[in-house]
């Protein structure tokens, strides 16, 4: 597996590496620090390459709780941070649902279930598909370290998902949102979500460096360069950027995560939509953009989506626009 050493992005103070096709933040900008954390990782995974699987330990006594605290030591260094910590909660999940069990002993059916369980506690299929998803591919690692013969959970399938419209602000409800919030920095952030449409992370990471004001375009960077793109810069979002007197660095003032969710749930709760959530903003953009009779297969390509079934859940319209379109059949008056 080739990795490149540690470099900087134009703009950006941390130092990263590549890993294969795959970009990691060293989440350090000590230049020591990164070569150290570079060399451990290369360490790692030549000894995940070259160790005998007979010099990996008994198999037959490991147990989940002892096969994620190898895995985890294995992934802490190589796996992006956000999948590192979903990788430990879905393996404590699996831990907790079945009495910490040999993990030779383990069948599809400890997943089913414990999917299954995920939804009766009234969590979303999408949940339960998040750790389906994440303990296949924890246990295909399992088996390529001859831990176990065969990854127990490789038939199992994704529970169904109800393709419904998501829950999301109507059109007519963005300006009472808007006009609710009276921070200026979190405005800017909430409208620039529903004027692009983009997920969670690609405006927190956005950098200065990747805005193209003269080409009227931005770029968002994916940890597979072959989804890297450039998107247009729609009038909202560019009365945004042309505001801002620093453009050097990250575009946002936040640059964590959870610190940008924190924010515009507080603002959609103010604002009455308590329900709603800041994913819920990207739905509002799908959906709305749809409604004003926008093509689906370029909504796929504004919102980044990969397969056309994920853009077509917009293409079912709102309760409101059904009650406006029946009206398209018009009778004459009763009695003429």
């Amino acid at each position: 597996m080739k990795i490149r050493r540690p470099f900087k992005l134009p703009g950006r103070n941390g130092w990263y590496i590549d890993i294969g096709r795959k970009r990691r933040s060293l989440q350090t900008t000590d230049p020591a620090e990164a070569i150290k954390l570079y060399n451990e990782i290369c360490r790692r995974i030549a000894q995940d390459q070259a160790t005998p699987p007979e010099l990996l330990g008994d198999a037959t006594s490991l147990t989940v709780s002892g096969f994620a605290k190898r895995y985890l030591a294995w992934a802490k260094p190589v796996r992006p941070a956000a999948t590192y910590r979903a990788e430990d909660f879905c393996l404590k999940k699996l831990k907790d649902h079945t009495d910490d069990a040999r993990i030779i002993t383990l069948t599809p059916e400890h997943l089913d279930t414990l999917a299954s369980s995920v939804v009766a506690t009234g969590r979303s299929p999408n949940t339960a598909n998040h750790l389906i998803r994440h303990l296949k591919a924890i246990f295909q690692k399992a088996e390529s370290w001859k831990l176990v013969a065969q990854n127990p959970f490789r038939k199992v399938k994704l529970v169904v998902v109800d393709r419904t419209p998501p829950v999301r602000l109507a059109p007519e409800d963005f300006a009472k949102l808007l006009s609710a919030i009276t921070d200026k920095d979190v405005a800017e952030l909430v409208r620039a979500y529903l004027a692009t449409g983009r997920r969670r992370n690609e405006l927190v990471n956005l950098d200065w460096a990747d805005i193209d004001l003269n080409g009227g375009r931005y770029f968002i960077r994916k940890s597979k360069d072959h989804l890297s793109r450039w998107y247009p810069i729609p009038k909202a979002f560019r009365a945004i950027l042309d505001a801002k007197q620093t453009r050097v660095g990250p575009v946002f003032k936040w640059q964590s995560p959870d610190a940008v969710t924190h924010v515009v749930k507080a603002a959609l709760r103010s604002a009455g939509f308590g329900h709603l959530h800041l994913h819920s903003l990207r739905h509002s953009f799908g959906s709305a953009y749809v409604e004003a009779n926008g093509d689906v297969r370029t909504l796929m390509d504004l919102l980044g989506h990969r397969q056309i079934s994920t853009t077509q859940i917009y293409s079912k319209p709102s309760e409101k626009h059904l009650a406006k379109e029946i009206e398209r059949v018009a009778l004459p008056p009763s009695g003429a």
